[in-house]
């Protein structure tokens, strides 16, 4: 017994027909909103005592645990998160100026520092850094009371060098620390 195509598309049930025509679109309807460029990227605040960044190797760092320290001329920003069966620790040293915001540039002015801790089993910790005639990058604050905000960035050597490990590049930097 032969039946045509015809005959079988009639016969199938309207759910079936929809799931094929949602089958058919669901790749133009699932490329379509990320090919649109007058979308903008959604961006989630940063909460307070919270920091996150992009490293070069270890890739998403996300702390909830961001606190600062006031050592009169400059705030110490710390965070940490667990990585692995370690941690990952970051601190920031920052030279305070009166009117916020402002922009320090770390590798050649003598009080900033970006340092970026490796520590796989909570015991050594292979350190990267960005200070004076180390690395280079920015800190940018856009706020110090009540909390210390601001972004950076930079590109931290290894010191000492340590096996084979390599340079970090630290990238989207942000952090909303309470004293």
């Amino acid at each position: 017994m032969k039946i045509s195509i015809a005959k079988q598309i009639t016969k199938t049930s309207w759910a079936t027909k929809a799931l094929m025509i949602v089958l058919l679109l669901s790749p133009f309807i699932l490329v379509g909103g990320q090919c649109n460029p007058n979308n903008p990227p959604i961006v989630i605040p940063l909460g307070t005592n919270a920091m996150r960044l992009v490293a070069s190797v270890e890739g998403d760092f996300a702390a909830s645990d961001a606190s600062a320290v006031d050592g009169g001329t400059f705030v110490t920003v710390n965070a940490s998160m667990p990585h692995g069966t370690g941690l990952i620790n970051v601190q920031l040293q920052i030279p305070k100026q009166a009117n916020p915001p402002y922009t320090v540039s770390v590798g050649t002015d003598a009080v900033p520092l970006i340092s970026y801790c490796v520590s796989p089993d909570n015991a050594t910790c292979h350190q990267f850094f960005a200070r004076k005639g180390t690395g280079s990058g920015t800190i940018t604050i856009s706020q110090l009371t009540p909390t210390v905000k601001g972004t950076f960035s930079g590109q931290l050597k290894l010191v000492p060098t340590v096996g084979t490990d390599v340079d970090r590049t630290i990238s989207d930097g942000e952090f909303n620390a309470g004293f």
